[in-house]
């Protein structure tokens, strides 16, 4: 599960009522509720999407930014989302099982 806050984006153990980060980062106002990574796989490792409970098998892309302190912050994500001011790191990451949207093709910059 990832767990959110501004910019900073955490991944923990999905079983909630066992995890110690969950409730420390759930405490310290993170959203754990509304947004769903997927299960991560290595690239071509994956279940088929139709094997599974889920919709999709995407690729994980991983971009790289510059907050406007200046430090340094990564942005995972498998479909068309904002990613003006960041840089593609490719290769794709690895894969996510999702019943969400993937990117059509290589994302731009990738």
């Amino acid at each position: 599960m990832q767990c959110s806050y501004s910019t900073d984006h955490i991944i923990v153990e999905y079983d909630t009522s066992s995890s110690s980060d969950y409730t420390a980062l759930r405490t310290a106002s993170y959203d754990c509720t509304t947004v769903d990574l997927g299960y991560i796989y290595d690239l071509g490792s994956g279940p088929a999407a139709s094997t599974t409970p889920y919709a999709n098998t995407c690729d994980l892309y991983r971009y790289k930014g510059t907050t406007s302190s200046g430090s340094g912050e990564h942005l995972f994500t498998r479909y068309e989302t904002s990613t003006s001011g960041y840089t593609c790191e490719s290769p794709a990451r690895g894969e996510v099982l999702t019943d969400h949207a993937c990117f059509s093709g290589t994302p731009s910059g990738c």
